[in-house]
């Protein structure tokens, strides 16, 4: 390995959370091992490598830092901003390098792509349930507790999903769905029901596109998140 021909050490400094990013994981890992050569041929001999994982105004990272890098941080951080190569992974996957040179350090920032998901319920708990389940993901929760809210945001906004509940004030969540599934605008957003009813069956057959039991846990809703997100 080059960094042991060097002599030099590669720390990771494990995070208490862990960060998640919705990348393509082969140019994920291309791009680490293409900064990384880089960052070790830059590196003193005989000094040390630190990875840390973090975030970065809310958004994922990686740190590259060194105890000694002769030529300044900047410096290596501008080489890699002209380089094919490196360009074209970043692009590829819509990050960003930023550089520190005291101490001597480089960060990969992901700017991810915010997905908008309307719910529809008129429980708070299950509203700040699904927040924290999708707390530091790139996704933004858009509450609403009516048919009207809720169809003036489905109309006027890009969403990826609607989760709706079935036992609401007013139209119930089947007419909801309904209007839903008939208008132009979100006849192709994908409905997922969460209902404490057992229906999943009736909910497919009336249009729904999934169906999660009241309350989810986590795993299964971002299962079911991913499908959709691509």
């Amino acid at each position: 390995m080059i960094a042991e021909d060097r002599g030099i050490v590669i720390r990771l400094r494990e995070t208490g959370e862990p960060i998640r990013l919705n990348v393509s994981q082969p140019v994920f890992r291309q791009l680490v091992i293409y900064l990384l050569n880089a960052f070790i041929g830059a590196a003193a001999a005989e000094s040390a490598i630190e990875i840390e994982l973090a975030t970065l105004d809310d958004e994922p990272a990686i740190h590259f830092g060194a105890i000694e890098l002769p030529a300044g941080a900047r410096d290596l951080c501008l080489r890699l901003g002209a380089d094919e190569t490196a360009r074209a992974l970043l692009e590829s996957l819509n990050a960003g390098l930023t550089s520190c040179d005291r101490p001597p350090r480089i960060t990969l920032a992901f700017r991810q792509a915010i997905q908008r998901i309307l719910i529809v319920d008129d429980n708070p708990d299950t509203v700040n349930l699904f927040q924290r389940y999708l707390a530091n993901l790139p996704y933004q929760l858009l509450p609403a507790q009516d048919e009207g809210e809720a169809l003036r945001i489905a109309r006027g906004t890009p969403l990826l999903c609607i989760i709706l509940d079935v036992m609401l004030p007013g139209k119930d969540g089947w007419q909801i769905l309904q209007s839903c599934k008939n208008h132009p605008d979100t006849a192709e957003t994908p409905v997922l029901i969460c209902s404490v009813l057992e229906m999943e069956d009736l909910a497919l057959s009336l249009g729904a596109d999934g169906y999660l039991k009241k309350p989810p846990s986590r795993e299964a809703l971002l299962a079911t998140l991913r499908q959709w997100a691509g």
